[in-house]
């Protein structure tokens, strides 16, 4: 179980929208499927799974910023393809529901929000890479095709040469998908992310941009100082606006 769980936490992290070389090809985009009670579980497990990870990592020092229903998604697509105790741990952590099919709906809800809406972008895609040569179940390969649209992409970790074009390959690609936010996510060097043990990389992409609806005007932005936890302050730029805003006083 320990080595599993490395691997989805590997996964997790990682964020890659498109691949030039899947195989087969991409298939255009889907509409937004109807509201099921089957997502509503999903969404209310990856919220509970949200705070769960929160109360986990908010004891770390420094800021903090990461995405649950990434991790969340990613994570679920992986459950796919356990069993037994793996995946009866699993669906306890991800508050995933027993029902394997029900499970699935993960696949619908990132379709759902990926169809995207007045002001703000949205990409949701996901994709494996695999092992050259590995007898992958096929049945596997069709949920993840059909459920979250991840297509397998075949790659050599086993050799040095190759395994470096494939770590470059990936990493081209969470670059191009998230238009270059995230660049060289898998490390070469002190502690290589890719090994000749690596059979599988599954990876997940979100790529958000949103609109302010009352947008701050630029000139409008200053330094000011800021107060830190300790008490002392530091400069930083801050944006102000001068408007009515509606608000409610209660006691």
């Amino acid at each position: 179980m320990r080595s599993f769980i490395y691997l989805a936490l590997l996964v997790a992290g990682c964020t890659p929208l498109t691949t030039p070389t899947t195989t087969s090809q991409a298939k255009p985009p889907t509409p937004r499927p109807a509201w099921s009670p089957e997502m509503q579980t999903i969404a209310d497990g990856n919220n509970a799974f949200a705070f769960d990870l929160y109360s986990q990592l908010r004891t770390e020092p420094g800021n903090l910023f990461f995405s649950p229903f990434s991790i969340h998604t990613a994570l679920t697509m992986t459950a796919d393809g356990a069993r037994g105790e793996t995946l009866d741990e699993m669906v306890k952590v991800l508050h995933l529901p027993k029902d394997a099919k029900a499970r699935l709906a993960a696949g619908d809800v990132s379709k759902f929000y990926a169809a995207g809406g007045d002001g703000y972008e949205l990409a949701v895609a996901n994709n494996l890479w695999g092992q050259k040569g590995f007898p992958w179940k096929a049945d596997v390969l069709e949920r993840q095709r059909t459920h979250f649209g991840a297509e397998l992409t075949q790659m050599d970790f086993v050799d040095d040469a190759n395994r470096e074009a494939a770590r470059q390959t990936i990493n081209a690609s969470i670059e191009k998908a998230t238009k270059d936010r995230i660049k060289e996510l898998l490390k070469k060097e002190p502690k290589p992310d890719l090994t000749a043990k690596t059979m599988l990389v599954l990876t997940n992409a979100i790529y958000f941009k949103g609109q302010w609806p009352v947008a701050f005007e630029k000139m409008h932005t200053g330094d000011a100082p800021f107060t830190l936890e300790d008490g002392s302050k530091k400069n930083v730029p801050m944006m102000g606006k001068r408007a009515g805003f509606k608000y409610l006083e209660t006691e």
